[in-house]
């Protein structure tokens, strides 16, 4: 199957942390694929069509139409529209469709680029988790998409391994990647939500607001935290 990308024109308005774009419902993020870890702000008109295609769930290919997508995630609704961040990352080995929202996305195998939208809601009845500053994700493995909300008392050791940037491995502390994403700090400790993601192809190195994370290669699970 060959999908073809339409191309509509942008016209861009730059902010202090990000860049608004105001664009039909047919818009796809596909000229910042390179860009990964920049945010871009959409604005989406009320009434918006739902005709356009999107691709995964939760993580989208970056030739998905955001607005579709972005109702798909539940961020806004299509009578309503409003504006939507996303965040470019990498691409994924594959991508799962599923019917949400009245929206149907279509699964994909490996795509070079992918996004997700920030601020999406946590699922409903998620749970605290009080963790200590070496609890990694691992329990949460394979649960692509879902979203769970971490708190980190303060005084915090940050001798826990993290390896990645912004997405992390699984098996990564949880409360000290929070300090290297800067969500918390070490003295204070705070809440911060993770989402679960796909494993990478490989996770590199940083030094952050005092943490050095660790490289690694391909990882079968992923988490991002928002």
């Amino acid at each position: 199957m060959i999908r073809r990308t339409f191309f509509v024109s942008l016209m861009l308005v730059l902010s202090s942390s990000s860049v608004a774009l105001a664009q039909s419902w047919g818009t796809n993020a596909s000229e910042h694929s390179s860009e990964v870890n920049r945010t871009f702000t959409y604005s989406c008109p009320a009434n918006g069509p739902l005709g356009s295609s999107v691709y995964g769930t939760d993580v989208y290919t970056t030739d998905s139409a955001v607005c579709v997508a972005a109702v798909h995630a539940g961020v806004i609704t299509p009578r309503d529209g409003g504006q939507v961040t996303i965040r470019i990352l990498a691409g994924e080995g594959a991508y799962d469709g599923s019917q949400r929202n009245g929206v149907s996305s279509s699964a994909w195998g490996s795509y070079g680029s992918s996004y997700a939208f920030e601020g999406a809601a946590a699922p409903a009845g998620g749970a605290l988790i009080e963790a200590s500053w070496t609890t990694t994700a691992v329990d949460y493995r394979g649960q692509i998409g879902q979203a769970v909300s971490i708190h980190c008392a303060g005084n915090g050791s940050l001798g826990g391994t993290i390896y990645g940037s912004r997405t992390y491995t699984a098996d990564s502390s949880l409360c000290v990647a929070a300090v290297h994403s800067g969500k918390i700090t070490a003295t204070s400790g705070g809440t911060f939500t993770i989402v679960m993601r796909k494993g990478s192809r490989a996770y590199k190195s940083t030094s952050q607001n005092g943490v050095t994370s660790r490289s690694w290669g391909s990882y079968d699970s992923s988490f991002e935290i928002r």
